[in-house]
């Protein structure tokens, strides 16, 4: 569990549900740019591969869902890719981007992007 930073921040958390997938959640401010802020959450899936044959670094891909209420209410969905880094067993530096259709008033293009900061729990 941790933080996330870029168009908004919000808790993160990622649970493995095998040795090369993930599910993904947020729960936060999302969407701070132009002045408008929305809280929202979202739930994905990824696909994880190592890269480099190397037991800390990973890419990911995948596709999830959010939902959102604030200035503008709506849900979107769409596909998710990142890097991701392991750090002393403990420490997870995620960097990621989350384009989305996103349905609210009219249909509109998001970019999600950030970087998440986890602590790892082996239990």
């Amino acid at each position: 569990m941790g933080f996330r930073f870029g168009n908004g921040v919000q808790w993160t958390g990622k649970i493995h549900t095998g040795t090369k997938s993930a599910m993904t959640g947020f729960l936060g401010i999302t969407n701070s740019k132009n002045t408008e802020m929305r809280a929202g959450a979202s739930i994905q899936y990824q696909k994880i591969h190592r890269v480099f044959d190397a037991d800390n670094i990973y890419l990911f891909y995948g596709a999830g869902l959010i939902g959102e209420i604030g200035d503008q209410t709506g849900f979107g969905a769409g596909p998710i890719a990142g890097i991701q880094f392991n750090i002393w067993k403990r420490l997870n530096l995620e960097l990621d981007i989350f384009p989305a259709y996103y349905r609210s008033e009219e249909m509109e293009y998001v970019i999600n992007y950030g970087i998440s900061f986890r602590y790892i729990s082996k239990g």
